[in-house]
């Protein structure tokens, strides 16, 4: 009896296995390395992130002195500008009013009166060194004068010490004639160069007082727009004294006093919260 041909023949374990290495496994250990690989990239390759709330910066708005709210102009939840008015301060206390524009007044006057003795001080120290500076000229023209004639006058000696000394060598002159006109022509051309030292000195100074004259007045002009400057702020300071504005951008809040009501020093009326900030 023939057995039947179409029976599949059978494999033995060890062949499976052998195949199974070849085939199989080595995907699996591919998967396996892959998901490693990417698990450690994304634990300790991908760059950090950090998320943080930004913080919100609340303002409480205060009055710079006590008083009555005459002009609020804000309402809750209006975004508003930095520099915006918020409100108008009556100060009610007639001594408070009265204090506040003595200040006033008194800032303008020390303003008009830095004005004109800054200015007359300037004045009167320029025209002092101008005044030097013209005597000094003046003195200047003398020496030149002066120069001129002693050089005149050294020539005149220098041609009677040359004959001098001519008649001295032929010995039909004295020694005591020789010594006097040597005498006086060293004197005459000690004088030229005195004169001429002295002449440049002045020259100098002249120079000097009106680089002096000249600084002076821009140092002036500088300390007076300085001066008026500093006056001139706090001038406007006290006159925007009661007028209550926005120190940064943001949105009202809170509103804790209404037109009308009364107010102490550095009470608060308003709550302002920044819509930006710097801090998270």
């Amino acid at each position: 009896m023939k057995k039947n041909s179409s029976q599949p023949i059978g494999v033995p374990a060890w062949k499976r296995w052998l195949e199974f290495r070849h085939r199989v496994l080595p995907a699996i250990v591919f998967v396996v390395a892959l998901l490693a690989v990417i698990t450690l990239w994304d634990r300790h390759l991908t760059s950090p992130s950090l998320i943080g709330q930004v913080q919100t910066t609340r303002l409480n708005i205060r009055t710079p002195s006590g008083g009555t709210i005459t002009n609020l102009t804000v309402q809750l939840f209006q975004q508003i500008q930095k520099g915006d008015t918020i409100a108008k301060l009556d100060p009610g206390d007639p001594l408070t009013a009265l204090g506040n524009q003595a200040d006033l007044l008194l800032a303008k006057k020390e303003l008009l009166q830095l004005m004109n003795l800054t200015t007359a001080g300037s004045a009167f120290d320029i025209q002092r060194n101008v005044l030097d500076k013209e005597r000094l000229r003046t003195e200047l023209m003398q020496q030149k004068v002066a120069l001129a004639s002693a050089e005149v006058s050294l020539q005149n000696l220098e041609n009677e010490w040359s004959r001098a000394k001519d008649l001295h060598i032929q010995e039909l002159l004295s020694d005591s004639l020789y010594d006097l006109a040597e005498k006086n022509y060293l004197a005459a051309r000690a004088e030229v160069e005195e004169r001429n030292i002295l002449i440049k000195d002045l020259g100098k100074t002249i120079q000097s007082i009106e680089k002096l004259i000249a600084s002076s007045q821009e140092i002036e002009e500088v300390k007076l727009d300085i001066d008026r400057t500093t006056l001139q702020r706090s001038i406007a300071k006290l006159e925007q004294e009661w007028v209550i504005r926005a120190p940064a951008t943001g949105t009202v809040t809170a509103i804790q006093k209404r037109n009308g009501e009364m107010v102490s020093s550095s009470e608060s009326i308003i709550t302002l919260t920044q819509t930006q900030s710097d801090m998270v």
